[in-house]
């Protein structure tokens, strides 16, 4: 223990010369400092002397270590950000990990150490085992003057994609990095609509309300936004008014709201489902409300499926169709309901019942029925 300590206080006042000639570290040092543990205890020596930027130590350590540690040596300097240590490994380029320093640089902010290993031709575009560049844990961090660097260096880190097909882009709106989404914006301009659908997704999955206003200013279609709008009705229904606010100019809304989804649904299905308020509001535009989608199903359907009794009672009250044109309680309709998934809940089955009158059948949606027809499905 009294070898170690001298160790330490050596290190500490980076003093190389009281470093000894033999000496070891323990392990809850190493565990302390997430340190590896190295067979030569030189080179854990070493790489505590980088975190801690001990510059001298750290010169007279060198040629007691292996050449193999040195892209460790590197990377350690360039995660804790010492730059004066980096220009010492600059000219190590290649090692066993996959993380590189640029990563850990890029990751910390550390903005000299990125311009120094740029500068000696480290690859910006080089992936770590989840697929990411540096720009995409710049875009992480949200540390906007390293995104900066990296796309000065090579614009081209802006298209490269991670293993969940992410980019940069994707990554800072989904942390609501408002200046480095600009950023990435300007770079990418027009390229960015391949994929826009996602990214509008995120932003209103991640409630992001500043991102949504600066993803709005591109050149969207109406597609574009009745599958953001759609998106919204499903998962935030806060963020459905600035979407509408843009839609203005693409048509009437009545029309946009029954318009086909990517999904094969309209926007008055998924409204029909949860957000009556909107539901009334559309109506009230002369959207279709007998509109049906892929599978032929009404905004009606979806409303009693989802045992929304509110737009039921809109729905039906505005007009929606119920019986000879829908076919809902035609008698092979009425077994499509039973084994549907989810089937109609009996409160709604009764709710339409008072709204319409006696139906033209007496046992509950939610129960088996055994009408003696031989159907098959």
């Amino acid at each position: 223990m009294a070898c170690c300590n001298t160790l330490l206080k050596a290190i500490d006042s980076d003093h190389p010369d009281c470093l000894k000639d033999t000496f070891y570290i323990p392990k809850w040092i190493l565990s302390t400092f997430d340190i590896p543990e190295y067979k030569n205890t030189y080179e854990n020596a070493l790489i505590l002397s980088i975190q801690l930027g001990k510059t001298q130590c750290v010169s007279k350590l060198i040629s007691l270590c292996s050449k193999e540690i040195l892209y460790d040596a590197l990377t350690t300097a360039a995660k804790y950000g010492h730059h004066k240590i980096v220009r010492q490994f600059v000219h190590i380029k290649y090692g066993p990990t996959k993380t590189s320093p640029l990563h850990e640089a890029a990751k910390n902010g550390h903005v000299k150490c990125i311009k120094i290993l740029l500068k000696n031709e480290h690859d910006a575009t080089t992936t770590n085992k989840y697929g990411h560049t540096p720009l995409h844990l710049a875009a992480i961090s949200g540390n906007v003057e390293c995104v900066k660097l990296l796309l000065q260096h090579n614009k081209g880190c802006a298209y490269v994609e991670d293993e969940d097909n992410y980019t940069p882009l994707h990554i800072a709106v989904h942390y609501n990095h408002l200046e480095c989404v600009q950023i990435l914006i300007n770079i990418m301009g027009n390229r960015v609509l391949s994929f826009i659908g996602e990214i509008l997704s995120i932003a209103i999955m991640r409630n992001s309300y500043s991102c949504l206003l600066i993803l709005l200013n591109l050149n969207l279609t109406a597609q574009h936004l009745v599958d953001a709008i759609e998106c919204a009705a499903k998962n935030n229904w806060t963020l459905i008014r600035p979407l509408l606010v843009k839609t203005f100019k693409y048509g009437p809304i009545k029309e946009l709201v029954t318009m086909p989804t990517s999904n094969g649904s309209t926007i008055l299905h998924q409204i029909a489902r949860t957000h009556t308020i909107y539901l009334d509001i559309f109506i009230s535009m002369g959207a279709d409300i007998n509109v049906r989608d892929k599978d032929g199903n009404t905004p009606l359907y979806e409303a009693c499926c989802n045992n929304n009794c509110d737009s039921v009672v809109t729905l039906l009250q505005q007009g929606a169709t119920a019986y000879d044109e829908l076919g809902w309680f035609s008698k092979n309709a009425q077994i499509k309901l039973i084994i549907a998934n989810p089937p109609v809940p009996k409160n709604i089955y009764e709710l339409i019942s008072e709204l319409l009158g006696p139906l033209p059948f007496s046992a509950p949606l939610n129960e088996d029925i055994d009408d003696g027809l031989d159907i098959d499905f």
